[in-house]
């Protein structure tokens, strides 16, 4: 951190973290080796016009597998996070302050020996990849947060007419992992389909987003003791229409349809009324 002056200061931070040790059921007497290769091609009629209908190997059971499972830790499995942040602040003054700051980061996963998994379907693309939270894991979430970057930039100015306040909010990140899968058939003894992953987790992401938000606001007093702030808020000020999530199953009809795009703009005006 770095004093500049009386109204100015900057700051750096690094973060490393391990996560290790993570609690899961596996079924006992059951590993990667009671598990065969396989391969499989949609067929051109499942898929829509711009999908990836490639070939994707994975992994079938070889036999029935018991019921019974021990709850522990999962060995040889580990998450990682490296974060990089710089901050700036300027505090109010002349009439202007202003507040920025630019992250990086990364969040890997690791599968380091056959133990740390049962199926192996997917862990090539798993490993090393980006970190799903618990909810997409499965790849059929309908959004995977993980941002590479960010960046976000505040300010505001009071204007020397009439105590007119001006605010401003610009918000910038990378585009979130898209999940493009391909859904295999059912597998045998009881296994299931299986949602290939087409792509490292992280390596396949939406466009990057970015937002405006504008406000101006003015104070009336009423009566010598009434205090009245009115205001106009815009969010999304450039009408952006950034695309948040996207339909990542490639051999289905809905194939790479959009989800959620950025709320368009919208206009709020308001009033605070204090006695």
């Amino acid at each position: 951190d770095k004093q500049i002056g009386n109204t100015f200061a900057v700051s750096a931070s690094y973060i490393w973290r391990k996560y290790q040790n993570f609690r899961w059921s596996p079924t006992d007497n059951w590993s990667s080796a009671n598990y065969a290769p396989a391969s499989y091609t949609p067929p051109a009629s499942a898929c829509p016009s711009g999908a990836r209908c490639e070939t994707v190997n994975y992994y079938v059971r070889t036999s029935q597998p018991g019921v019974n499972y021990t709850v522990t830790n999962q060995p040889d499995y580990w998450r990682g996070y490296q974060g990089f942040e710089l901050t700036a602040v300027k505090r109010m003054a002349d009439n202007w302050m202003m507040s920025a700051s630019y992250s990086l980061n990364d969040a890997p996963v690791h599968y380091d020996s056959p133990a740390a998994y049962q199926d192996p379907t997917n862990i090539d693309q798993l490993n090393g990849g980006q970190y799903a939270p618990e909810s997409t894991s499965s790849g059929l979430g309908n959004v995977f947060v993980n941002a590479k970057w960010l960046f976000r930039l505040t300010g505001s100015y009071t204007l020397p007419w009439w105590q007119i306040n001006v605010a401003g909010f610009y918000n910038s990140r990378s585009g979130y992992p898209f999940i493009a899968t391909v859904l295999t058939p059912t597998r045998p003894f009881s296994g299931g389909t299986a949602n290939v992953y087409l792509d490292r987790l992280g390596d396949n992401r939406l466009p990057n987003f970015q937002t405006v938000d504008f406000r101006v606001d003015k104070p009336f007093t009423l009566y010598g003791k009434v205090k009245v702030v009115a205001s106009v808020d815009i969010f999304n000020l450039l009408n952006g229409n950034t695309t948040l999530s996207m339909r990542g199953t490639q051999n289905a009809a809905n194939a790479n349809t959009i989800s959620s795009l950025l709320a368009p703009r919208v206009a709020r005006f308001g009033a605070r009324v204090t006695w």
